[in-house]
């Protein structure tokens, strides 16, 4: 017998992986975030130098 208040096994199953699906989900959408930015472009030696 289960103790009160504890999640029934099947629930348990179902929520792990649904729970992996939204935190993989969150990490491409991070991903793909950081990818469209637009990278800083740094500047060289020869455009610091007329400043």
């Amino acid at each position: 017998m289960r103790p009160p208040g504890s999640s029934p096994p099947i629930l348990v199953g179902l929520i792990n992986p649904l729970f992996a699906a939204l935190a993989m989900a969150a990490s491409s959408l991070g991903v793909v975030g950081n990818s469209a930015r637009p990278l800083p472009v740094a500047e060289g030696p020869a455009e610091r130098k007329g400043s």
